[in-house]
């Protein structure tokens, strides 16, 4: 599993972009609004989400962070471990 701004909060990288002059691009970006499909929900549904569980379980985020910590790349795909 490969996620290597897991460990980075939205306002990190945006605070870190402003600091360092780095264009930003919003959901301007998403292909969907770029060719007038759909507007981009599942974004901001995920955002509205994620802020409500760190509302209710301030610590949630270390331990969604000390999850993937714990994952052994000789079992993780291992066919035998499930029941297919």
């Amino acid at each position: 599993i490969i996620r290597p701004l897991i460990q980075m909060r939205e306002r990190q990288l945006s605070a870190c972009a402003l600091e360092n002059e780095m264009p930003t691009i919003g959901d301007e970006a998403c292909p969907s609004m770029r060719f007038d499909v759909k507007m981009p929900h599942a974004r901001a549904s995920m955002k509205v989400m994620l802020a409500e569980m760190e509302e209710k379980y301030p610590d949630i985020f270390v331990s969604i962070n000390s999850a993937f910590g714990h994952i052994s790349d000789d079992t993780f795909f291992d066919p035998s471990r499930f029941k297919l």
